[in-house]
């Protein structure tokens, strides 16, 4: 299985990175043009994506991974805890949502509800 992170921040990727060990090819990678290049050539099953960086200079990484592999599953990841503020998010179109830091069993919970034959 394959893995596809847009993170921010460092920390928050490692951490991440950690959280998926053992379940398959986890890739790190920074949010830019070579975006849809990347999702086009090579399947990811789930995509972990930062909600900082939806909607900013006008590009958006969601959009960019469904148009390009409509299939992949979207975990947006944030660090948000006021519930005005997260529910403001819930307008994308996303398979999941996990708070930051993430927890190893958040990660595989809800890695096994998306993709129950997979794991």
């Amino acid at each position: 299985m394959k893995f596809l992170l847009l993170e921010q921040r460092t920390s928050a990727a490692e951490r991440l990175l950690d959280s998926l060990l053992g379940l398959g090819e986890a890739r790190l990678f920074y949010f830019g043009p070579s975006l849809s290049k990347t999702v086009r050539e090579t399947f990811y099953e789930v995509t972990f994506v930062d909600i900082n960086l939806c909607k900013r200079n006008g590009h958006d990484p969601i959009d960019e991974i469904r148009n390009e592999s409509p299939r992949t599953k979207i975990i947006l990841t944030t660090f948000l805890t006021n519930l005005q503020e997260v529910s403001s998010v819930f307008w994308h179109p996303c398979d999941g949502y996990l708070q930051k830091p993430v927890k190893t069993v958040e990660v595989a919970t809800l890695l096994r509800r998306l993709l129950p034959h997979e794991l």
